[in-house]
């Protein structure tokens, strides 16, 4: 269900409280069932603040503009190049100040636990068990960095005709979500910790430096910042952060810089010099150099005619 503005925030939590009892929509629509349905916000919107909702899993983005969302103690803002991820039944305040359009994906209770259910089993186990459901696993409340198979689903999403083709969406995307989780595990049994809430708790520090590199990544950021962020010391974050994600922090920061450039030269008219500033690379020769030890052409062989 695509929406093109925010629900009456008293009406919303009245209806969460009553697990949408009435089974009806903001505007009306008769619903199949109770509780959360799959709501997509896609709004165009200033100076709004809705606090304290107790939500179903929650992804927000930003189109244009940027917003912010806070969970308990955390708070991150949101761009256009990155998104935040809520869990069922958490409390999330969402904030946009100035104006920005979002496109906020709020996955319905049964919908979400009937695509958890068949992504996280075997092909023989649902054979025999089709139709049960499962929660959906605990995800990092941390900021993810938006790559072309997430914008892909958020572009098609946001032309979806239908309710077949919204839960294909929907499937597709949990998906992704899962394999990120296991990729994170994975990522976690390479760090030299024996307890398991040990790594844990050195996973949600090293995403605390992500965090800041995902929103801010055309800033410098230095070792310092990034280690005082995690609350490590600064060579006890650089041996973590390498050992989880195999590159050092500024191998990291610059592949983040060269993704993003990308995009400028796919859907912007700036040069070269323009890219390499906007994109946090002050020097021009560099960034070129950069790019093409990357992507293995130089900026100007995917659009020669623009500069």
């Amino acid at each position: 269900m695509l929406l093109k503005e925010f629900p009456d925030i008293h009406w919303l939590k009245g209806q969460i409280q009553s697990r949408f009892a009435n089974q009806k929509t903001w505007d009306g629509r008769k619903l199949k069932q109770q509780g959360w349905p799959t709501i997509i916000l896609n709004t165009k919107a200033r100076n709004i603040l809705r606090e304290n909702i107790s939500g179903p899993l929650s992804i927000f983005t930003t189109l244009h503009g940027s917003s912010s969302v806070a969970v308990g103690s955390k708070q991150v803002n949101v761009n256009e190049n990155t998104f935040f991820i809520s869990n069922p039944n958490q409390e999330y305040t969402l904030s946009i100040p100035d104006e920005a359009e979002t496109f906020n994906i709020h996955v319905g209770e049964k919908v979400g636990a009937e695509i958890w259910y068949h992504a996280s089993h075997s092909t023989n186990f649902l054979l025999d068990y089709p139709f049960e459901t499962s929660t959906s696993p605990e995800l990092h409340n941390r900021v993810h960095w938006r790559d072309a198979r997430f914008n892909s689903i958020v572009g098609q999403l946001k032309g979806v005709d239908g309710e077949t083709e919204e839960q294909e969406l929907l499937g597709e995307l949990i998906l992704w979500l899962l394999e990120d989780k296991i990729n994170s595990a994975k990522k976690s049994a390479n760090l030299q910790a024996t307890k398991s809430a040990t790594r844990e708790e050195i996973t949600r520090r090293l995403h605390l430096a992500t965090d800041l590199i995902y929103t801010h990544f055309d800033r410098h950021l230095s070792l310092d910042d990034l280690a005082r962020i995690s609350c490590l010391s600064k060579f006890h974050f650089i041996r973590l952060f390498k050992a989880y994600f195999q590159q050092s922090p500024h191998q990291f920061i610059t592949r983040i810089r060269l993704e993003k450039s990308i995009s400028y030269l796919k859907s912007s008219g700036y040069g070269v010099k323009e890219i390499s500033q906007k994109v946090g690379i002050e020097n021009a020769s560099s960034f070129s150099r950069l790019f093409r030890n990357h992507f293995g052409v130089y900026p100007t062989q995917l659009r020669p005619n623009h500069f």
